[in-house]
């Protein structure tokens, strides 16, 4: 909800360039998803939301710009596929995870799993 009122960056700066900074803003978000302490956490899972916000306003008006018109329906439509994947995908991994982890605490899924699952916002920052 807030990125989407940063419609003056958008005019301001560009699309490319926001799309850039989204990127810088989510790949902070992980750094500090990464740290153990549940602050940092909440506060990285913060900052990834604003990034991700960005990138549902910022990138469908990038395209829109690049597309030809006669494509610009079919990546529009692609794009919002993924932007659903995107929401999708977390939970179909979160199934990786123990249903009973007091069972195993030692078990990789519960000790160590999540510095992965919260890493995955990374890798689509990189992109």
């Amino acid at each position: 909800m807030i990125s989407s009122t940063a419609g003056g960056t958008l005019a301001k700066y560009g699309k490319r360039k926001m799309i850039f900074v989204m990127s810088i803003i989510m790949s902070i978000g992980t750094a500090f998803c990464m740290i153990n302490n549940m602050f940092a956490i909440t506060l990285g899972r913060f900052v990834i939301g604003l990034g991700a916000g960005g990138f549902c306003s910022y990138s469908p008006a990038y395209i829109s710009e690049l597309a030809p018109i006669e494509m610009s329906g079919t990546l529009g439509a692609v794009s919002q596929f993924f932007v659903t994947l995107g929401i999708a995908f977390p939970s179909w991994l979160s199934l990786l995870f123990p249903e009973h982890p007091e069972d195993d605490p030692t078990n990789f899924y519960v000790t160590s799993f999540w510095r992965y699952f919260w890493g995955v916002p990374w890798i689509f920052a990189i992109i």
